[in-house]
């Protein structure tokens, strides 16, 4: 899709992503990070989802927020040239009926105006719902690419008919942040549960 003059000049391809920026949770702004990286490496333009303005403005300040909302995301979907869902993220139905229809509702409405659509770095469970399965089917099913990040996802997919990757956690294509840790060894930390002690 041309540039329609919300970034003038750019030329450059604008790329929702649907992902959990300003949710308040660091895994999620890390991935976010990543693939806002990895977009402006490419030579696109980033419209990020948001929770709060605000986090995202600050942490990102390259990107065009946009409102998680349906009317807010309708009307970016008109001046976009792609659509990520991701990183990030569980595909699953088991925590309330609208969680997946939230999470896949932007790659929906984007393939139905053959707006190309990947997802990135997402997890799944097997899907309890036929409509659940129906609506992943139409919403991500023959997309650009979908790449998942272990293999219980993949089969997860697989049993709704979507073909997926199966790639490394995104989290270890991060750059290391520095500063923390005088040693100068490398290391991986992860909290199981409410804290990290």
């Amino acid at each position: 899709m041309p540039n329609d003059g919300d970034n003038p000049g750019s030329g450059r391809p604008r790329i929702l992503v649907c992902g959990w920026a300003g949710a308040g949770n660091l895994g999620d702004e890390l991935l976010t990070d990543w693939v806002v990286s990895e977009i402006e490496a490419a030579g696109g333009s980033v419209v990020l989802t948001s929770r709060s303005f605000d986090d995202t403005r600050r942490r990102h300040p390259s990107v065009s927020p946009t409102r998680w909302g349906g009317r807010d995301i309708m009307a970016v979907l008109h001046r976009v040239d792609g659509v990520v869902i991701g990183p990030g993220g569980i595909i699953q139905d088991n925590t309330s009926l609208w969680s997946l229809p939230g999470h896949l509702v932007k790659a929906f409405v984007a393939r139905l105006r053959n707006v190309p659509t990947a997802g990135v770095g997402l997890g799944a469970e097997p899907l309890t719902r036929r409509s659940s399965r129906w609506l992943l089917r139409r919403a991500i099913g023959g997309a650009v690419g979908v790449a998942v990040r272990d293999e219980p996802s993949a089969r997860a997919l697989a049993a709704a008919r979507v073909t997926s990757t199966v790639g490394a956690d995104l989290v270890f294509d991060l750059d290391p942040i520095g500063g923390f840790d005088q040693s100068g060894r490398e290391e991986i930390v992860v909290a199981i549960g409410p804290r990290l002690r």
